[in-house]
């Protein structure tokens, strides 16, 4: 063995034989434990632990991880726990304080590290918890199961460990951000299947994010993609008419005819276009005109089952605007079209009805398979429904418009009604738009506060409207005001007046020459003066007819003296 590495070995088991006395030294004194310490330390980072202590007569002892095994006897490395090239002591012998310095910090680096000396014969110790922060280890939980069936509810969990306070947790579903909250818990309830995928809880510390993912599968009944559960297809006879559903289904699909109309059905082709979506198809042949109608389907899977309709038509009418607001004095257009797909010949009418009442009928102007429908300077009584009517020699379709036209409030009747000695004026009228205002007058002076809503003074009501040779009921309103003037009500009435106001224009009412109805019961709350004038009209009339009478009488028996005196004139 070569001199140089003997001396240095005898020169280790000497220093290493100094802290073994120390040592033992240290365990016969009584030992005071100071604060401990916790300390986060990134991975790869470099920690400095600083020894509180002041080392004078006896040496600095720095322990660590794992179970506190001797790192250090002031600035001399314990060689023996394999650290070497990631642990130096940063002494000074001025002050005689040493602090440990870790670098490249791992998580074979974390635990508990202790600095300890003997101070006035009393041992002294420093503890430091070192933890590695790391970033949050994370798991999903659900119940009651990841298959849910529509309608059902589950709820999500998010479980973590994480050994920093987390900042954010961030539920997912497929990637888009459900929540951004600290709720560690997603519940979903009334579940359908747009709520399936995945669903991702991130949480995230200063150091990283930690996720996990759970994947959620929905069974569901049967679904229609694109449109209603009903499918309108024109049809000729003895042509093959073709229908087709594209049909979303978790699992495989079971279908079968419900109701035919005696033509002849075809069979059923299911196709899986990928991500539960398939396209079912098949065909139908009618023969005749009653084979058109309505056919049903039932299509089933494991889950339940929906119903489809089919309506086979001859061919299709289309109206353009289904739906159409127009403004007083506008001109309404209105085109009709019909299908290329019948070759026989047609005819073509409009029906204008409000209400259910038809109202007159009317002829478009038709180039090719279009008939277009124009109404000039279009008032209220010109709303309703347009049906556009196609006939053919075997088969009539059609469709409908609804004209709406907003116009000034329209009068349509004025009433004074007395009542126990109270005089009412009512204005009944349509307003389409609704009315803003009403206000009442008196010899032009306003004598109501402005009516702004419906209430006691503006209430809706049914009001008949004349319509050509029709007299229709349609909602409208009644506003009312009454008189406080009771001795002569008809010419009280004709000073007052009514404005009506809504967006569009005003309705000015004026009351001249009205007809005034009474209610029954107005005899027994006639005043006094009117009881006097009655009787005093009653006892002319009666002494008018005894006198009549009499004179009669008189004229008569005259008439009969005459004659026995000239009878008595012959005889002589």
């Amino acid at each position: 063995m070569p001199a140089t590495y003997a001396m240095a070995i005898d020169a280790m088991n000497s220093t290493w034989c100094i802290i073994f006395l120390a040592v033992s030294y240290f365990s016969h004194k009584s030992s005071t434990l100071a604060v401990k310490q916790t300390v986060f330390v990134e991975e790869g980072l470099t920690v400095d632990l600083s020894c509180p202590f002041q080392a004078v007569t006896n040496p600095i002892i720095w322990r660590g991880p794992p179970n506190l095994k001797r790192y250090s006897i002031d600035n001399k490395i314990n060689i023996y726990i394999g650290k070497l090239d990631k642990i130096s002591v940063k002494g000074n012998l001025t002050t005689q304080m040493y602090n440990l310095s870790i670098s490249n910090f791992t998580t074979t680096d974390a635990g508990l590290y202790r600095c300890e000396t003997i101070l006035n014969q009393t041992s002294k110790r420093h503890e430091i918890e070192v933890h590695l922060e790391v970033s949050p280890v994370v798991r999903v939980n659900i119940e009651p199961s990841s298959v849910v069936e529509e309608g059902h509810n589950f709820t999500l969990t998010c479980l973590y460990d994480s050994n920093t306070n987390e900042s954010v947790i961030r539920w997912k579903r497929n990637d888009k951000i459900l929540l951004n909250t600290q709720n560690r818990t997603l519940s979903v309830i009334n579940v359908s299947r747009e709520d399936a995928g995945k669903y991702c809880c991130e949480v995230a510390n200063r150091i990283g994010i930690g996720t996990d993912v759970i994947n959620i599968t929905v069974l569901y009944k049967p679904r229609v993609m694109g449109h209603s559960n009903t499918l309108e297809i024109e049809s000729d006879f003895e042509k093959p008419s073709f229908i087709s559903f594209i049909i979303a289904s978790g699992t495989k699909l079971n279908i079968s005819w419900t109701i035919f109309r005696g033509g002849k059905i075809g069979y059923w082709n299911v196709q899986d276009i990928g991500e539960e979506i398939f396209n079912v198809s098949s065909t139908i042949f009618p023969l005749e005109k009653s084979h058109l109608g309505q056919y049903s389907v039932r299509v089933r899977n494991k889950i339940g089952g929906i119903d489809l309709n089919i309506e086979l038509v001859g061919f299709k009418v289309n109206v353009f605007p289904s739906k159409l607001i127009c403004n007083v004095t506008n001109v309404i257009e209105l085109t009709c079209n019909v299908s290329q797909y019948i070759t026989s010949n047609l005819s073509n009418i409009w029906i204008h009805s409000y209400d259910g009442t038809e109202i007159r009928s009317l002829q478009g102007s038709i180039k090719k398979r279009s008939s277009k429908l124009q109404i000039p300077s279009c008032d209220y009584r010109d709303a309703g429904t347009y049906r556009c009517i196609w006939k053919s020699s075997t088969i009539v379709q059609s469709c409908s418009s609804t004209i709406h036209v907003q116009s000034h409030p329209v009068l349509t009747s004025v009433q004074t009604l007395i009542h126990n000695g109270k005089t009412t004026i009512k204005v009944r009228f349509v307003s389409f738009p609704p009315p803003l205002e009403v206000l009442w007058f008196y010899k032009d002076t306003i004598v109501s506060k402005p009516i702004l809503s419906v209430g006691k003074s503006l209430q809706k009501t049914g009001v008949k409207v004349q319509i050509k040779t029709n007299t229709i009921l349609v909602n409208g309103y009644v506003t009312s005001y009454q008189i406080k003037e009771t001795k002569s009500p008809a010419s009280a009435v004709e000073h007052y007046s009514c404005k009506v106001r809504n967006i569009i224009g005003n309705l000015d009412v004026s009351f001249p020459e009205l007809n005034i109805t009474r209610k029954e019961g107005l005899r027994n709350n006639t005043s006094k003066t009117a009881g006097v004038d009655g009787i005093i009209h009653w006892s002319i009339y009666v002494l008018s007819g005894v006198f009549f009478t009499v004179v009669v009488m008189i004229i008569t028996i005259s008439v009969l003296s005459d004659r026995e005196l000239l009878q008595k004139c012959k005889f002589k």
